[in-house]
């Protein structure tokens, strides 16, 4: 048995790993030091720590990441991004996924993504899941199954998409809570993340938020709806007040490309408090398509490379 996966030296090592992410670069580089000397870890984890030293010696921008964690976040979010997503999902979850995969015929994900409704408080143009059909949701039974099966095949992250997750806030509350090891990615337009429910995020400490946007208020109000851009601002505000683990999610469209990739947009959402930003090519769909809104091929190149960047 190595000492991650002694739950005591376990807690010890990540408690003193959590004093590390204190938005000090000096705390960091000590964090890396500790975790190369005490850390049994596996390819992918010894990986990414040498990828997290490599950034401080090289002062690349990967290793700002962590400072900024320090600095945003809660010490139970810190906690549970080392014990839910670096120890269970890419520590013990990717021990027993190589186990599974050793089986030329079966195929385990790193992660799956669960709609549990298509219900939406929001209609926003273009939206696939205002087409689908409304019935059939996932109840709590179904969800429980499907992540107590997802951490039998050495999956601990899951992303919740939609419609808008948060409808079903009380159930997904009592998931959250209940698979506690898990570490859980919601997309939502966040109108319905007030104070109360950002509170009872920040002492689950495994749950974020990416939250949509379309550019500045201009875009976001004309796609989402008329003060969108202020509900979301109101939300984040919330979420970064008790240190819950946020960030953007963007749909690129032949309209608003230039302004998604703008450094100013981005860092007008980092100094809001956001972590990370996904980036989703807008996709025609339904009967009806709205092709006008389809980046251009040029426009695609165009946004990977400020995506990269």
């Amino acid at each position: 048995m190595g000492k991650m996966d002694n739950p005591i030296m376990r807690n010890i090592l990540f408690n003193r790993m959590v004093k590390g992410f204190s938005g000090k670069r000096s705390d960091l580089e000590l964090l890396v030091e500790y975790s190369k000397k005490y850390l049994d870890a596996d390819d992918s984890l010894s990986f990414f720590i040498d990828g997290l030293d490599k950034s401080l010696k090289a002062d690349t921008p990967f290793h700002e990441i962590f400072l900024r964690v320090g600095k945003e976040l809660s010490d139970r979010y810190k906690k549970r991004i080392l014990t839910n997503l670096v120890f269970n999902q890419f520590y013990r979850g990717a021990k027993l996924r190589n186990e599974i995969r050793q089986d030329p015929e079966t195929w385990v994900p790193n992660f799956v993504t669960v709609s549990p409704t298509m219900r939406c408080n929001l209609r926003c143009q273009g939206c696939y899941s205002g087409l689908y059909l409304k019935d059939g949701e996932l109840t709590e039974a179904d969800l429980d199954n499907i992540f107590t099966q997802l951490k039998q095949n050495g999956m601990y992250f899951v992303v919740i998409s939609g419609g808008e997750p948060w409808v079903l806030k009380d159930m997904l509350l009592r998931l959250f809570k209940k698979h506690n090891d898990m570490f859980f990615l919601t997309f939502t337009n966040s109108t319905l993340l007030d104070e109360e429910t950002c509170k009872k995020l920040a002492k689950l400490g495994n749950v974020a938020a990416g939250i949509s946007i379309e550019g500045w208020e201009d875009e976001t109000d004309k796609r989402r709806g008329k003060g969108m851009w202020k509900k979301i601002h109101t939300a984040m505000g919330n979420l970064r007040k008790y240190g819950v683990l946020f960030g953007v999610s963007i749909t690129v469209t032949r309209q608003n490309l230039e302004v998604v990739t703008d450094d100013k947009l981005i860092e007008h959402f980092m100094d809001l408090g956001a972590i990370f930003g996904w980036f989703f090519v807008f996709m025609p769909v339904g009967k009806d398509p709205l092709l006008e809104l389809v980046p251009t091929p040029e426009q695609r190149i165009s946004c990977g490379k400020r995506v990269k960047e």
